[in-house]
């Protein structure tokens, strides 16, 4: 008896978006997996080519979304690829702002945000030719929170917040129903934009703002019981608490990310939770100095294993104060100008403003006249983006410091 193709496809399909619904990353894989094998054994007709199309191209942004927290850049890769090819034989302006959105993501995440804004306007450009409220608002939302995450990479603290708002404005216009839909995200998109919301308002010295929507976040990713919403959550709180020196804070908080993201192998996040746990310990005066260099050392070292670009040159700015802390100077200088080239190469402006004020905290122990100039840079870059919060910490520097 010839097997049915389309049935197992379609079981699987379902059986990867049941456990998807339950959190079981690797079962989400799995099961998408044999539905885009049973795809490819389904025999094509000319008849069912549309369905076959839309299945083909459905199913590899279902797995892409499935292969994320692992950090399987290549196959994510394969499945944008594949999947454009097939939604531009389709000219369908829905799908194809859709994958223009998830190719956003994965500039973001290989250091090239300027691509990533480019990607996520083209998302913006297909909306009106889009049919459907529903499809409209959805590709609102993945438009605005991808543009929201290129803004913050590029340094543009306030466009960050501004996107990040107007797409947690339309999923509340929708109604509570739609905050929690995924639309294709790893996360909450509504928890995912509040973070992005509290990370930008943290660089801009706007606390009292970003601790509602920090507190708002960790709520709805609670109620949730989603983990890469939980993990997103709670790292967004404690890089809030870290830039208001409230390190037992964003200690508890960041203890709570990391232990998610191990527990569920929730790859693409642990570095950057790992390296805010790590900064975050170096800077609590508690004793745990060493524990937060082996973090720190880790995580910049997982994040080069994965060629992840994104925030490394701030976790080798950390890295470098870290040493500072525990006298370890020799070992100190090379993170710090590592930290200003690759923040310089992937044009993260704000991150390079934070690497020139770590290496001016160093530079000022052992040659005060370039630790100042390394100041007046962060402080000129900081001045340009807004970023209040490394400002009043280069005032405070240049208080202390020996000219």
């Amino acid at each position: 008896m010839p097997i049915d193709w389309q049935h197992v496809f379609t079981s699987s399909q379902d059986a990867g978006k049941d456990a998807a619904a339950r959190s079981p990353l690797r079962e989400v894989v799995e099961c998408y997996d044999q539905a885009l094998n049973a795809l490819t054994y389904d025999p094509k007709k000319p008849e069912t080519k549309i369905k076959y199309l839309e299945q083909a191209i459905d199913i590899r942004l279902n797995l892409r979304t499935a292969l994320l927290p692992f950090g399987e850049f290549g196959r994510i890769l394969k499945c944008l690829r594949e999947a454009d090819e097939f939604a531009r034989e389709l000219d369908d302006k829905n799908r194809l702002g859709e994958i223009s959105g998830h190719m956003s993501n994965y500039f973001w995440r290989s250091g090239q945000p300027q691509s990533a804004l480019d990607s996520g306007n083209e998302v913006k450009q297909s909306i009106e030719s889009v049919e459907g409220s529903f499809k409209k608002s959805s590709l609102e939302v993945l438009s605005d929170y991808r543009i929201s995450r290129a803004y913050h990479a590029l340094g543009r603290y306030e466009d960050a917040d501004y996107n990040a708002a107007k797409a947690m404005e339309t999923l509340e216009a929708k109604g509570n129903n739609r905050a929690n839909d995924r639309l294709g995200l790893a996360g909450l998109p509504y928890v995912l934009a509040c973070t992005v919301r509290v990370l930008s308002l943290a660089e801009l010295g706007k606390f009292t703002q970003a601790n509602p929507i920090a507190e708002e976040a960790i709520k709805k990713a609670d109620a949730s019981s989603q983990p890469f919403t939980r993990c997103v959550a709670y790292f967004g709180r404690g890089i809030l608490n870290i830039r208001r020196d409230i390190f037992p804070g964003a200690i508890d908080d960041l203890k709570k990310s990391h232990k998610i993201c191990e527990e569920e192998n929730i790859a693409t996040r642990l570095p950057r939770t790992a390296a805010a746990l790590g900064y975050a310990y170096a800077r609590s005066g508690s004793g745990n100095i060493n524990e937060g260099i082996s973090l720190l050392e880790e995580a910049v070292k997982k994040a080069d294993s994965m060629r992840f670009k994104n925030s490394q040159s701030l976790q080798l700015a950390w890295l470098c104060e870290a040493y500072q802390r525990k006298g370890d100077l020799d070992k100190a200088i090379q993170p710090a100008i590592r930290a200003i080239r690759i923040s310089e190469d992937h044009n993260e402006e704000g991150n390079k403003a934070w690497a020139n004020y770590h290496l001016g905290n160093f530079l000022n122990k052992i040659q005060p006249k370039r630790g100042i100039s390394s100041h007046d840079q962060a402080k000129s870059l900081a001045n340009k983006l807004g970023m209040e919060t490394l400002k009043r910490k280069i005032e405070a520097a240049a208080r202390t410091s020996t000219p």
